[in-house]
Formats: C-alpha cells, structure tokens, sequence
C-alpha cells in the first residue's frame, strides 16, 4: 500500500495505522529495512511506546538500507510506531503510524525482516516499482511514501488474563469502554438492584486514574432495568445511548442518548423502545445508523413478538427510518462485506434473520438459529457470524461467509453462552464467550483452522465483555449480572500478562 503525500495534501494532514501493543520480554532485537530517496525526503523515527529508538533524516540514496535496533532492555507491553515527516511543495509534518504488530522479535537481532519502508520524491524505479507492487508514475514528479507489509507476531501462548479489578454493580447486562481526550473509561449498564429500587436504579461510568492505575466512579445515570450501553461519536461529539427495558410495571418507556458536555454525559434525545434490549451504531456511506431491538412488551400482556428499529441521523437528531420484524430481538450486528453492507438481528424466540442494504432499505437475506446474541468478525478476511444460542442446553454456533450466505463452520460447546466478544491480540483472534448460568467463561483462540478453549476466567452471571488497551497494557471487562439470590455483584476487569 502507499499514501501519496504530494497534492492534493495539505499541510497538517495525517495518516494514522495501529494496532494491539507488542510484549518485549528478554533478548530482542527490531529489525527493518527503509528506503528514502530524494532531496525533499523529510525524517523516519522509529518509537517504542514514546521512546525514540532508530531516526534517520534526508535522501539516502537510491536502495534499501537496513536497521537493526537492540530492545533488549525493554520490558512489558509497548507500542512500536513509524512516524514519518515528508516535505513537497510545502507540505510538512504530515504522519503515519504504521501498525505496531507487524514486526517479529527474537534473539540479539538476528535477521527476521517483516517491515520494508519506502520513500520516493521522484520517479520510483521499475525494480521498487515491482517489489513495492505500485502502478507506473508516467505524470509530473510526485512524492510517495510505500510500504511493504509482511505480518508476524511475538509467541503469546504463556500469557493469559488475571484478575486486575472487581467493580461495584447492580445485576448489570453490558459494559461499554471508550477514550475521550485520551481518559478511559468503562461504563455499565445496570439491570435490577437488590435493594427497593429494583429496576429504578442507576447505571454506572467508571474513570481510570492514571495515578492509581484504578478504575473509580465517575458518573451515574439513572435507568430503568438497563440492558445496554453503547458509545459512539458523530462529527466528534462523544454519546452513549442506554437501553431501558422495564420500571417494574412497563415495558414501553424512552431508552436515552446521552452527549458528552466536556465533563458529563447529559441527556440529548429520548427514543421510544419496548423492552429496549440492545443499541448498535454503524455508518453506511458516511451516514450514521443507530439500530435498537426491542425484546418484549409487557403493555400488551407480555408478548416477545415487537418490532425493532433502525433510526438515521437527521439535521442533528436521530429519526426512525425502517422498522424490523423481530420475535424475542436481543441484538443486532451490522457489518461489511466486499463493500456491501448488512445487518443481523438476533431473535431469542424465532429464526434469526440477516438483512442486506439495497441503497435505499435493508431487505431479508438469510435465517439463522434463535439466539440471544451475535456478533461479526473477521479472521485471514473471511467473514465470520458467531450466536450464542437461546435454545437450552443448545452448543452455540459460529457461521462463515461462502461468497452468498453463511454456513456454519463450527459449533462451540458453550450451552449457556450469553454474549460473544471477538477481539484480536498477539496478531491472534480470540473469542471471548460470556456464560450466564455456570461459575466460568471461556476464552477461545482461532488456531489451525478453528477455535478451541485458550482460558477459562471466573464470572457469576456474565452477560457481556469487552476488551481495550490502554498505556501498553490489554484488558478484559466483564459484565457480572449476579444470581438468583444477588444481584448487587461485581464486575472484573481482567488484565494481559
């Protein structure tokens, strides 16, 4: 791939790849090759989490040269980042941070090439021409920033999750993590509370303090048998939008969109749900989407049979733009494949279904299994459905793409899975499987064609995970609901080591 950094880029522009930190541990040597030609060429520096490690500046002539940088002395989880500084008719300080997990460490910098790096301000020859795959340059002189890519990853297999943190809940269903102005935070939507407030209780947002290295309250929301949490971002406005599901007499009641003041979250737009069950926010051509399924309605004599929804962002408010058929709705997944965009609903008492976008309106593609959650993934760029399913003592299932529809591919012997979480570390996939009704979740790891039991970590009641980084560290929240006898349980965050 390359990024064109002559015209029409403007000064300040940026460009910006990343992914999961990198464990260091004991002899370990980054090693990767550069090129950068040309009397405009600007600077390379290499970084480790922010310590500058290798910087080069200026042509350097017309080859590959090669860096080998000792890192032995570094220890723990670190971001490693090319940050490039180009010049061209002007443009400067423009950057691009490379992916942090495309290089292999071993040994006092023996040779383990993964990286290639070019940098050309005028015509690229025709052999970087071929071992960069660009097109031909036949036009007036541009400047190119190249990169070739080859992915290798440090052997994670000795690492594992620990109990880092246990925070305070009330019988909560799901947890969200977000960054705004690089603060983190962990919030959790609450169910029922033990205590007379039942489902009238508050929901919780935790702030982590980087002095403590501890998450502490930050905010509370008031909800009514909260069932999700979902942040997103529009126009660079932060929102978090809570399901309220039932008040201990109704189920028909406003779920809230919060927006971020600059210190709180405060309410912005109530949406009308019945039994609001699940948020999933996604865009189609830049235009923001916010799809809610509704679980149940208790107004009309408890039936599961409720529409869901999917609003549009209209003049700054959401607007209803097409409802869904749905039968027990617990979730709902949007995701893209080959450029087209679809969405599943989860249904805990009916089929499943998949809807395709048409342009103009989502239409039914495909029925799956009942289920009470799903989630999209990708592993090698094949598309991935995996359902916890609603069925009792049913295993739960994961689905692959064919090219036309999902088929399955493997079943997870997880007969009381709740909610799926995908994520991926160590340039691995995992799959993190939340079970309700036993006193252990599994961890799933995508090795040799399939996924098999990585870890099991321990959880009273779990609905949901989700997992993030943060200061060169991974972890993994867990949403605790409790049991028959208590809800006010806590919650774990789980920490990589």
């Amino acid at each position: 791939m390359y990024i064109e950094a002559s015209r029409p880029r403007q000064p300040g522009d940026n460009a910006k790849l990343s992914s999961p930190p990198l464990k260091f541990f004991g002899n370990m040597c980054l090693q990767f090759y550069y090129h950068m030609s040309g009397a405009t060429t600007g600077s390379l520096n290499v970084t480790v989490s922010e310590n500058l490690v290798f910087s080069a500046r200026g042509g350097k002539g017309g080859m590959w040269r090669k860096a080998s940088v000792n890192v032995s002395a570094i220890e723990g989880l670190h971001r490693v980042s090319h940050a490039f500084f180009w010049y061209f008719s002007g443009l400067k300080d423009a950057q691009v941070h490379l992916p942090e997990d495309v290089f292999r460490f071993s040994g006092l910098c023996s040779p383990n090439l993964t990286l290639a790096i070019s940098f050309c301000t005028s015509v690229c020859n025709e052999k970087l021409k071929k071992s960069t795959r660009l097109h031909p340059y036949n036009h007036r002189q541009k400047s190119l920033v190249n990169f070739m890519l080859s992915f290798s990853y440090p052997d994670c297999s000795s690492y594992h999750f620990e109990k880092y943190q246990d925070l305070p809940t009330r019988g909560t269903h799901a947890v969200e993590h977000f960054n705004i102005n690089g603060s983190l935070f962990l919030a959790f939507a609450n169910f029922k509370s033990d205590t007379a407030e039942k489902f009238n209780t508050d929901s919780f947002i935790y702030k982590f303090n980087d002095s403590t290295r501890k998450f502490f309250l930050y905010q509370t929301i008031g909800t009514n048998g909260g069932l999700d949490v979902k942040y997103f971002t529009i126009s660079g406005e932060h929102y978090l939008a809570f399901a309220n599901s039932f008040n201990g007499t109704t189920s028909r009641m406003n779920s809230v969109i919060y927006r971020w003041n600059g210190t709180l979250f405060v309410a912005f737009q109530n949406i009308a749900t019945n039994g609001g069950d699940s948020f999933d926010f996604f865009e189609i051509a830049k235009k923001p989407f916010l799809a809610i399924s509704n679980v149940y309605n208790v107004y009309s004599g408890f039936t599961l049979r409720e529409k869901s929804s999917i609003y549009e962002w209209r003049t700054h408010r959401f607007a209803k733009f097409q409802e869904i058929e749905t039968n027990g709705g617990r979730e709902s997944a949007a995701f893209v494949i080959n450029n087209e965009s679809y969405i599943a609903f989860a249904n805990a008492a009916a089929h499943s279904v998949i809807y395709k976008w048409s342009g103009k309106r989502f239409f039914h593609l495909q029925n799956l299994p009942k289920a009470v959650d799903l989630k999209s993934f990708y592993v090698n760029d094949h598309a991935f459905l995996a359902l916890a399913s609603s069925v009792v003592n049913a295993d739960s299932s994961i689905y692959k793409w064919n090219g036309n529809q999902f088929v399955l591919f493997q079943s997870i012997p997880a007969r009381r899975a709740r909610g799926f979480h995908p994520f991926v570390m160590c340039g691995q996939t995992f799959l993190a499987v939340a079970d309700r009704h036993n006193t252990n979740s599994a961890l799933y790891r995508f090795s040799q064609g399939k996924f098999t039991k990585y870890q099991e970590i321990s959880t009273v009641g779990a609905i949901e995970m989700t997992s993030f980084e943060y200061r060169g560290h991974t972890y993994l929240a867990v949403a605790n609901s409790g049991n028959n006898n208590q809800m006010n349980i806590k919650s774990t965050v789980y920490k990589w080591i």
